[in-house]
């Protein structure tokens, strides 16, 4: 997959995600693994642009122990 396609889906996504999100009546729920680092995740980034008041987030973090 080339530069420019990768960047293309990920704008694609990022643009249906935001649809089904912005919605006021909606809740963010962002499921992250427990080393991943809060700040640095696009879902977060993303939450943080519909709902700046942080009302309706909420961040769950994970270990997970063993093999899926």
């Amino acid at each position: 997959m080339s530069t420019r396609s990768g960047r293309r889906r990920l704008e694609h996504f990022s643009t249906i995600t935001m649809r089904y999100i912005q919605p006021s009546n909606n809740i963010l729920l962002n499921v992250l693994s427990a080393g991943s680092d809060l700040s640095a995740s696009q879902s977060a980034r993303m939450c943080r642009q519909v709902d700046g008041s942080g009302e309706r987030r909420g961040y769950e973090g994970r270990q997970v122990v063993g093999d899926i």
